[in-house]
C-alpha cells in the first residue's frame, strides 16, 4: 500500500492517519517525548517514506511506531534527562514553522 493509498483507506473509513489512541502517543507520553517532536518526525517520516510501500494501513502507522521510537530522523536527543532537538531537528521544525506561513 502506497502513502496514497493509505490516505485514501483512512479517509474511506473515516480514520485520521495517525488517531489519537495510537501507541506512539503512549510511548512518548511514557519517555516524556514531548508532542511537537513526534508531529515533527511525522512530518520527516512523510517526506521521506511516501514513494516507499507498506502492508496495510497498520503497516503504515507501524512503521511510523519505529520511526518514533527508534528516532530514525535523529531530531532529538536526551540532555541529562530533558529531550532537546539537534540540529536535524531544528532544521525540521523551521520547515515546519516556513510552511505554516506559506499556507
Amino acid at each position: 500500500m502506497t502513502w496514497l493509498e493509505f490516505a485514501a483507506a483512512c479517509a474511506d473509513a473515516g480514520e485520521d492517519l495517525l488517531p489519537e489512541d495510537n501507541a506512539v502517543f503512549v510511548y512518548a507520553e511514557r519517555i516524556g517525548l514531548p508532542g511537537e517532536f513526534v508531529g515533527l518526525a511525522w512530518g520527516w517520516f512523510k517526506a521521506r517514506h511516501a514513494d516507499k510501500r507498506q502492508v496495510g494501513v497498520r503497516g503504515w502507522r507501524q512503521a511510523f511506531g519505529n520511526c518514533v521510537r527508534e528516532n530514525w530522523g535523529k531530531l532529538w536527543w536526551d540532555n541529562g534527562g530533558t529531550w532537546e532537538l539537534t540540529t536535524a531537528g531544528k532544521q525540521a521544525q523551521r520547515e515546519v514553522q516556513a510552511q505554516a506561513v506559506a499556507a
